[in-house]
């Protein structure tokens, strides 16, 4: 068997929605009234830490921060990534 070239020919990504800043993510994402107790205690003791560590300053989510409603389900992202990448590559899609 011989062995073909592969070229990473472009790469692509997608982040849905708004940037949300990290401390209006609940805002957006609603409370865990109906979460199981050791997730609920899990967020409250760490849930805070890992928002402010790393950096991170804001957050994409999929979903409309007015509605609540789902804006893209996963398909979706990649879909818009792979459109990105075939658009990089100078590509279309077949």
């Amino acid at each position: 068997m011989s062995l073909r070239p592969v070229v990473i020919a472009g790469t692509g990504s997608f982040l849905p929605g708004p940037p949300i800043p990290s401390e209006k993510v609940e805002q957006v994402l609603g409370t865990l009234e109906n979460a199981p107790p050791k997730v609920k205690k899990f967020v409250e003791n760490i849930g805070e830490q890992m928002l402010s560590r790393g950096g991170v300053k804001t957050r994409h989510f999929a979903v409309d921060p007015e509605t609540g409603e789902m804006t893209h389900n996963f398909s979706m992202l990649a879909e818009q990534a792979a459109r990105r990448a075939l658009d990089m590559a100078g590509m279309e899609p077949q």
